[in-house]
């Protein structure tokens, strides 16, 4: 009889289901944008001694870490990548401080990812390098204007990966963070082709990738992983460059004919295989690191914040507003705007109310009066619904029950509160109500084109902890609830249904997202979450920038002065402008943090 009932009771506790632990910071991967020159208050050698300690207690999952050229006078002794590791502590040498790493038994499975930006090395440093070491083989392939310092840093890397002294080196690969600015210099390398203009800057990035992995087959670092951090919206481009080889007819296609990647499809394939490495099937990417945010921004004189392109309603309830501090959204309702979001479904709430009415003038019209709405904001294929009193939706929240927009037309710009379009959808008349609503706040379908699991397996979601009027983001929540918000987009992207899935594989069926996540970065993170530490202060800091321009000046003080008494114009992270945020700004005044 005992026999039996232990047998049973073992029974019960097997059939009990065990929920997965929650997400720790232990299983994000932890960016390092380390980009402040040292200071007499914080040296390299300083601030990696204290990296390696915080890595002892908060391992991450990876490390991506941010250097800087040697060429560069107060990064050469440190930076110089032949020298031999010491173990003395401060590390004295990026080479001991990867040494140390790996001999740490906290760390010593902690790999480490190198990170490069474009002032990393910068296009107007020397064309040779300024250490001793050897010569990398380069591509025969163009690099962007902003990017042709490129070359000299993969010999740095290269370099660095073969400095035979390091015994077991941490470095798993290069992720490149491709962004240009904005502006006639940012533009692509000699192309076989003219690239329209609307494609120039995916050009550049595909220049960039193309040029990586030429450089791994020449010098012999194919084991080294090649990645990208890339805008969330970016599905096509994305996917394109994590697919094995040959594409699928799909990928294929949009590769080719809608441009999605002009320089590969057009310069770059020999019988379906980039022409450097023909027979090769592994991607081009190793992973793409999805930047699952984007800011606001100001116009320069006016002050006004400008919300358009904008991502950040999913995860905010406020903010960008200048007079309110930014109020975050609960983590399960979070979680599921942003799946409805990146599958081009209305999951954000969009602010005020609006009426919807239906016209008999044209077909497929229909006109929108709102109150307190933003609707400069909506843009060709935002999809919408009204959200109903009992908390349902006109039109359901379903696949395909929402209007898409093919035209749209503000006929009150000043006021921004009425608009029509054309579109396609199923009835949507709010009956004379103004409601709430929900919107797509970014053109983005990541359930097209169809993909495979090895693929979902090479994109991370990256998330950021900044925290500002104009960055709305993580740095508002408290970490528990940010770890609940990764756990309930876990079962948000499961595949379990077609409800719960982000990504669909060649069959439509729904394909679970890989548990791949990331956060921007080690510095905003400690700031707006100090239970993980304490990050080392730094004469150089961007505390006071207020308009985000990386420099501390005129126009940030002159921008403080208009926000007086407000949020906006906050400089010591208290969420009201006042006279300690003017200190602030006058002990940092000329300082630049780029």
């Amino acid at each position: 009889m005992i026999k039996s009932l232990f047998m049973i009771l073992c029974c019960a506790f097997w059939l009990v289901p065990v929920s997965s632990a929650q997400t720790t910071i232990h299983d994000l991967v932890m960016w390092d944008y380390r980009n402040t020159a040292p200071s007499p208050n914080q040296s390299l050698p300083d601030y990696h001694k204290w990296l390696l300690d915080y890595c002892k207690v908060n391992t991450p999952e990876r490390l991506i870490l941010y250097v800087s050229s040697p060429c560069i006078t107060e990064f050469q002794t440190f930076y110089d990548p032949g020298v031999t590791p010491s173990t003395t502590t401060p590390p004295p040498t990026f080479i001991s401080f990867l040494d140390q790493l790996k001999n740490q038994s906290e760390t010593s499975s902690l790999d480490v990812e190198i990170l490069f930006d474009r002032s990393s090395f910068p296009m107007t440093g020397p064309d040779s390098p300024c250490w001793t070491g050897s010569v990398s083989i380069q591509p025969q392939l163009p690099l962007p204007e902003q990017w042709t310092g490129l070359s000299l840093g993969l010999d740095w890397y290269g370099n660095i990966l073969g400095n035979s002294s390091l015994t077991s080196n941490p470095i798993s690969g290069l992720t490149i963070d491709p962004e240009v600015n904005d502006n006639a210099t940012g533009i692509p390398g000699q192309t076989c082709l003219s690239v329209p203009d609307k494609y120039r800057v995916q050009t550049i990035y595909q220049q960039l990738i193309d040029y990586v992995d030429n450089w791994r087959v020449l010098n012999g670092h194919q084991s080294k992983t090649s990645n990208m951090t890339l805008e969330v919206d970016s599905s096509g481009f994305a996917k394109i460059n994590v697919s094995d080889f040959p594409m699928s007819a799909e990928l294929w296609h949009l590769a080719k004919n809608n441009n999605a990647s002009y320089e590969l499809s057009q310069c770059r394939m020999t019988g379906g295989y980039p022409s450097w490495r023909p027979g090769v099937s592994s991607p081009l990417l190793d992973q793409v690191y999805l930047q699952v945010y984007v800011a606001c921004s100001r116009k320069k004189h006016t002050h006004e914040i400008l919300q358009a392109s904008s991502f950040w309603r999913w995860q905010s309830s406020i903010g960008c507003m200048d007079g309110q501090v930014p109020q975050p959204n609960a983590p399960g309702p979070s979680a599921e705007s942003l799946r409805l979001n990146m599958t081009q479904r209305p999951g954000s709430n969009g602010p005020g109310t609006l009426i919807a009415k239906e016209t008999t003038a044209s077909p497929n019209h229909i006109s929108f009066t709102g109150t307190d709405t933003m609707f400069l904001n909506w843009d060709d294929y935002t999809r919408v619904c009204a959200v109903n009193v009992n908390g349902s939706t006109t039109p359901p929240k379903s696949f395909g029950g929402e209007w898409t927009f093919r035209q749209t037309t503000i006929h009150d710009p000043v006021q921004n509160t009425n608009t029509s379009a054309f579109g396609r959808g199923p009835h949507l008349d709010t009956s004379g109500q103004s409601l709430p609503y929900r919107y797509s706040e970014l053109m983005m379908n990541w359930q097209v084109p169809r993909m495979t699991s090895d693929m979902a397996a090479r994109i991370s979601f990256m998330f950021s902890a900044e925290r500002d009027v104009l960055l709305p983001f993580f740095g508002y929540w408290d970490l528990s609830h940010f770890y609940d918000f990764i756990d309930a987009f876990k079962r948000e992207t499961d595949g379990s249904d077609a409800d719960h899935a982000i990504y669909l594989d060649a069959n439509g069926d729904p394909l679970a997202a890989a548990p791949n996540w990331a956060i921007y970065d080690l510095k905003t993170a400690l700031t707006s979450w100090p239970s993980l530490g304490v990050y080392p202060a730094a004469e150089l800091d961007c505390r006071g920038d207020i308009n985000l321009d990386r420099r501390v000046d005129l126009d940030d003080l002159l921008l403080m002065v208009h926000l007086w008494g407000m949020v906006g114009g906050d400089a010591n992270g208290d969420d009201q402008t006042d006279v300690e945020d003017l200190l602030v700004i006058l002990a940092n005044f000329s300082q630049s943090c780029s």
